[in-house]
Parts: C-alpha cells; structure tokens; sequence
C-alpha cells in the first residue's frame, strides 16, 4: 500500500541521493502537534549539486505555518545533502512524511519516503 505522495515513477532516482541529511521535526509542528507530509522535487545541476528545489505540501493539516515550518526544515536538509555527480542534470523526488504521536525517530520507505516522527511538546505556560 503506497503512502499519500508515494511514488514509484522514474523520477523518484532514489539511487542519485549518496547522502541525505534528513530533517529534523520542527520544534514549532511538535508543540502544536501537526504533522504533514511534503513532496520535495530536487533538480540537480551539471555537478550533481542542487540546482533549484521545489516543496509542496502534499497534506498537512497544521496550517500555514506549520507548512513553512516544514518546508524550511527540508530546505536546510537538501542544502547539506549530496547527490552522486552521474545524476548532474536529472531531478529527483522525494517525500517527506512528518507525523505526531510516536516516539522520535527516522524510518525509510523505499522508493523514496522519508517519515520523521516524534512525540508533541507540551507548551510552557506561565502561572
């Protein structure tokens, strides 16, 4: 059963990623306990490198800020990630599964679907 954003399209190439940095839960999605997932889009330049990203959200029910939180967090991941130099030119999907509720941690789905899990933060109130 494919997750939503899964794909097994040509365009996945998970084999041109040689390091990827995945992104860490952001702080602000855990204390308003949203999750969501994003579609990264990466198109590699002539070394490998990234080029441009494009970042959809492909569901996430947390709103608007929470997207931009996770969009940044994916941003800053791909920025130190490493693509292998035979893919120089080629574009590279993958989908980022953020989700609430389990303890932290990083799982992998293969073509392509990284899920990042954590447990919510409780917001510090003052008395």
């Amino acid at each position: 059963m494919k997750s939503p954003g899964q794909t097994s399209s040509p365009d996945s190439k998970p084999y041109c990623v040689t390091r990827l940095l995945v992104p860490s839960f952001p702080y602000i999605a855990k204390t308003s306990n949203s999750s969501g997932t994003l579609l990264a889009i990466v198109r590699l330049d002539h070394e490998g490198a990234v080029q441009s990203q494009q970042i959809d959200a492909v569901s996430s029910p947390g709103g608007s800020y929470t997207v931009k939180a996770f969009k940044l967090a994916i941003e800053q991941a791909l920025k130190a990630s490493s693509f292998s130099k035979t893919c120089a030119g080629e574009t590279v999907r993958l989908i980022f599964r953020f989700t609430m509720g389990a303890p932290d941690a990083v799982w992998f789905e293969y073509p392509n679907t990284y899920e990042i899990t954590a447990l919510p933060l409780p917001l510090n109130k003052k008395r």
